[in-house]
């Protein structure tokens, strides 16, 4: 069974952990003789699917690794606790890294995560049935829901907005949690709102809303978030990140198969605390990469810079173990 340790860590931030601020570590365990321990850490739900899969169908020991994943808030309490030494890898979107990187903090990927792909778009912006809200230029003064007016939705959104006749600088965006997204945008009280699975399938079956995929011009297949590492620990112990990668690679591809084998919903289901029968019919559940490529990187980072995410942009290959 996979160990979801509860983090001692609070939403710290990169800057802070550069100023010298301390994270507590999280609670250490033994490894079975054999098997090389890996801490590791991320989003909870869907997001970590392939390393529930990676682990309950014994990936990660037929590598010879024992893992430990531990369930985060952000891309940035994982940066924090990697850089801090809590974690080994952390799943980290490409903002949250790219402020470390600018900040001369030593994260590098070595390995994809879940993906935003045509076939399965992890951002989905939900409108009425009847509402009139169909292309960018539409969106133009509308209040949209999202979880963060800085994050990767809005940005995602707003590259879409931008590049279908919109301007995305006269958007009147509003925190909302997720869970309540879908009904405050039948009532009338959001215009539209950014969201994600299960929430997304959830609205669509019960005719509350209908979902707008942000698939011509804007963002399109990128990652949407890696694993990434201390540098300093990745080159000293490369033998291990290679055998991860094999492991999330075989993982991923497994719980890309459409329709999902039975063994994966069952998996899933038992660590999201869904119902198998909600797993299975999901319209966009997440791709996961099968290699690290700067092509799917580097979109994300020029966008990041261009909506204020981060400072600047720079290549995406700065950011990966060679």
């Amino acid at each position: 069974m996979i160990k979801l340790i509860r983090a001692g860590l609070t939403a710290l931030g990169i800057m802070l952990l550069a100023s010298g601020s301390s994270v507590p570590a999280l609670a250490q365990t033994n490894a079975t003789p054999g098997l090389t321990e890996l801490r590791i850490g991320g989003f909870p739900g869907l997001p970590a699917a392939q390393i529930y899969v990676g682990q309950d169908l014994g990936i990660f020991k037929k590598y010879g690794l024992e893992v430990t994943y531990t369930p985060l808030a952000s891309g940035a309490v994982a940066a924090t606790a990697v850089l801090a030494g809590s974690l080994d890898l952390g799943l980290i979107d490409a903002a949250a890294l790219g402020a470390a990187h600018l900040h001369n903090l030593p994260l590098l990927y070595v390995a994809p995560g879940p993906m935003d792909t045509d076939r399965a778009p992890a951002i989905t912006m939900m409108v009425k049935p009847d509402s009139p809200l169909r292309t960018g230029k539409d969106f133009n003064g509308k209040t949209v829901g999202c979880t963060a007016i800085k994050g990767m939705g809005t940005v995602a959104f707003a590259a879409w907005m931008d590049a279908n006749g919109g301007d995305s600088k006269t958007l009147k965006l509003i925190e909302f949690p997720v869970q309540q997204t879908i009904a405050a945008v039948a009532n009338g009280t959001l215009d539209a709102g950014l969201t994600v699975e299960p929430f997304v399938t959830n609205g669509i079956t019960s005719g509350q809303v209908r979902a707008i995929v942000l698939l011509k011009g804007g963002l399109r297949d990128f990652m949407l978030t890696g694993w990434a590492g201390d540098s300093a620990w990745l080159n000293n112990n490369a033998q291990t990140i290679a055998k991860f990668r094999a492991a999330v690679k075989e993982a991923g591809a497994i719980a890309n198969q459409r329709p999902m084998r039975a063994d994966v919903a069952a998996v899933i289901a038992k660590y999201t605390k869904m119902p198998v029968s909600l797993v299975s019919s999901l319209q966009y559940f997440t791709d996961f990469g099968d290699k690290l490529e700067a092509r799917q990187i580097q979109p994300v980072i020029d966008a990041s810079a261009k909506y204020g995410l981060i400072d600047k942009s720079f290549p995406a290959t700065d950011v990966m173990f060679k």
